[in-house]
């Protein structure tokens, strides 16, 4: 079954694009939600070897839309499991952060356990 971790629109340190009533901030936020999309591809290459996937997600808000990125994995595959998990623990801070970030199954498994 495939699940999702929810992940951020941008780096956790940086400041995204906002929701907002007025402004027509939608260009502005799928532009830095898909370049954040594509940084983490860079920086977590072995993704699609693991059946893990990073998509876009749009979710609704008292003011409007916003958006994220998903990390999508199949739930029944524990390689899959793993690798989202050490995704979502290895994210980038900033948009300098360019170090990609290789994951071994045995060694990452252990630390977690």
């Amino acid at each position: 079954m495939r699940e999702y971790l929810y992940l951020d629109a941008c780096p956790a340190e940086e400041t995204c694009v906002a929701v907002s009533a007025t402004d027509d901030y939608v260009p502005a936020m799928r532009a830095e939600t898909q370049r954040y999309a594509d940084m983490l591809r860079a920086l977590f290459p072995q993704a699609e070897s693991f059946g893990v996937a990073f998509r876009l997600a749009w979710e609704s808000h008292d003011f409007g839309r916003y958006a994220s990125v998903k990390v999508s994995y199949d739930s029944s595959d524990e390689r899959a499991l793993g690798y989202a998990l050490f995704i979502d623990s290895h994210l980038p801070a900033r948009w300098s952060d360019t170090q990609p970030r290789l994951y071994d199954p045995d060694t990452d498994a252990r630390a977690a356990a």
